[in-house]
């Protein structure tokens, strides 16, 4: 876990070295909605409304590069059956810490005037799960889900005057439930204030 945190302030620090550009402090929270890539045996799941917060750092102007830490609860309503007990019913919230590592370019120059400036973003994030919450039959409990998982996400994001907006999706990359070919998939809102040096 310490190497995964190490990878991206490293990453931070040759950019910031490369582009000469501004820095700014990114304060955040949101929401989001998770749910499998596919079924779990005969368990099929629904997407409800989780929550995150954390702080980003950006690095660059036309060109950037984004990364940060967030606390972050995933939650999903299961239901099914699975070895042979029917009618199986939990709401699943799968809290851990997230880093996104992202790549993005500010389709405006950031030194203009515009109020509001627009971004595209694209790039790897991993999330180290800490635990697993269930409202209801405890079928998925913590043993079954892999300790970090991967996904890849594309966004837009806008600058509006010293706030900003994030919108993006989320491909899952490897396994959440182990020995199964399950990922997570999801779209997520975030805000906050965007405090540039």
């Amino acid at each position: 876990m310490k190497k995964l945190l190490l990878f991206p302030i490293a990453l931070l620090t040759s950019f910031l070295s490369f582009s000469g550009g501004t820095i700014a402090i990114k304060p955040n929270i949101g929401i989001g909605i998770t749910k499998f890539s596919e079924d779990y045996e005969e368990v099929k799941s629904e997407a409800t409304l989780g929550t995150e917060f954390g702080i980003d750092v950006l690095v660059g102007r036309k060109l950037y590069f984004q990364t940060g830490i967030r606390y972050i609860k995933d939650s999903y309503q299961v239901n099914g059956s699975i070895n042979s007990l029917d009618d199986l019913s939990t709401k699943v919230h799968n809290v851990g810490i997230k880093v996104p590592l992202h790549l993005g370019l500010y389709l405006v120059d950031i030194e203009a005037t515009n109020l509001i400036k627009a971004r595209i973003f694209t790039g790897p994030s991993f999330k180290a799960t800490t635990s697993i919450n269930n409202e209801g039959d405890d079928f998925l409990d913590q043993s079954k889900y892999s300790d970090i998982t991967w996904g890849y996400q594309v966004g837009l994001g806008l600058d509006i005057w010293k706030m900003f907006l994030d919108a993006g999706y989320e491909f899952g990359l490897n396994e959440m439930i182990k020995s199964t070919s399950i990922k997570s998939n999801g779209a997520y809102i975030t805000t906050g204030f965007l405090i540039r040096f």
